[in-house]
Formats: C-alpha cells, sequence, structure tokens
C-alpha cells in the first residue's frame, strides 16, 4: 500500500503524541491512574497482578512506543502502537460484557473521570486502525519542506480528533451521570 510520507509520517507522529501525553498525564495524577488500573484488575484472571507492576508496565510501554513511533523509517513503532490500542481496546469491551461499565478507562488526559463504554472501544480500534495503517504504509522516505509541513498539520489534526472525541465522550458520560 501507498500513501503519501507525510501522511504516514503524520499519522506516526499523532499516534506518537497520544501516547506521549497520555504517559504524561498518567505519571501526573499517578493516584488516579493505579486506582484505574485496579480498576481493570478487579476481576477476572488479571486480578492476581500487583496494580503497581501493571500501572509501571503500562507507563513504560506508551513511553517507548511513542519514542518507537518517531524513529525513521520503521514500521516496528506503528504495529506495536497498533497492538496497544487493540489491547486497550480489547480490555475495555471485557469489561463491558462483564457489566462492569464504573470502571474508568484512565485515559482522559486528567479532564475528568470516565467510564469505560462501547465510545472508547470504537476510538481505540480506530487508533489501532490508523496504526495500522501507518505500518502498512511504511518505510524510508525523506520529507521535503512542504512534506513536513504536512506531516506535522496531520499529526496536530490526528491529536485533535483524539482531543475532541474524547472530550464528547467525556461529555456524555457525566450527562448520563447527572440525569441519573
Amino acid at each position: 500500500m501507498t500513501l503519501d510520507p507525510s501522511l504516514v509520517a503524520g499519522l506516526r507522529l499523532g499516534l506518537a503524541g497520544i501516547l506521549a501525553i497520555s504517559t504524561w498525564q498518567k505519571l501526573r495524577q499517578a493516584g488516579e491512574f493505579r486506582a484505574a488500573v485496579a480498576g481493570y484488575l478487579g476481576s477476572g484472571p488479571l486480578r492476581r497482578l500487583p496494580v503497581a507492576f501493571a500501572s509501571n508496565t503500562v507507563l513504560a510501554a506508551e513511553a517507548v512506543v511513542a519514542i518507537w513511533l518517531c524513529a525513521p523509517g520503521q514500521s516496528g513503532g506503528a504495529y506495536a502502537a497498533a497492538g496497544l490500542f487493540v489491547g486497550y481496546a480489547l480490555l475495555m469491551a471485557a469489561l463491558l460484557v462483564h457489566g462492569r461499565t464504573d470502571v474508568d478507562c484512565g485515559c482522559s488526559w486528567g479532564v475528568s473521570r470516565q467510564p469505560v463504554s462501547l465510545g472508547l472501544v470504537l476510538r481505540n480500534l480506530l487508533l489501532a486502525a490508523l496504526g495500522w495503517l501507518a505500518a502498512e504504509a511504511g518505510g524510508e522516505h525523506r520529507l521535503t519542506i512542504l512534506g513536513g509541513a504536512g506531516a506535522i498539520l496531520t499529526a496536530a489534526i490526528v491529536l485533535s480528533f483524539y482531543a475532541i472525541f474524547t472530550a464528547l465522550l467525556a461529555n456524555a458520560s457525566n450527562l448520563r451521570e447527572a440525569r441519573s
């Protein structure tokens, strides 16, 4: 599959930005993030994992993948990002299937508490698809100045859509809570 190199670079930068900001927010609000991880681990086979280990593993994975996405000519970071987002979607879907809709997703960039929802599962699957697209279309490409500007614009659009979609989901959740 062939895509414009500036689009591929922009997708990678956008996903790297999402993961870097996510890691930073989780570090800034470590207590809230650990509580969210404890919610994920609360039942099922994952309940035996220590919360600190699971939290640190997620932080390390997100940081490493964010850096890896910025490596030129490497598709591995984009595949890893896709894998992370699919994993997050599967964990959230498992919670929803078991009726555990009260668990905080741990992904709202510190805006507010946001319970897992089908919207978040779909958002993560969309991010995984973007990662897979960037990996499949990747390769070593030299960007021109105009191409670099296009990559930055694409990354800004990816980050903006992520922030807007996450805020809309959080607001919808807050409205549901206020009505009940």
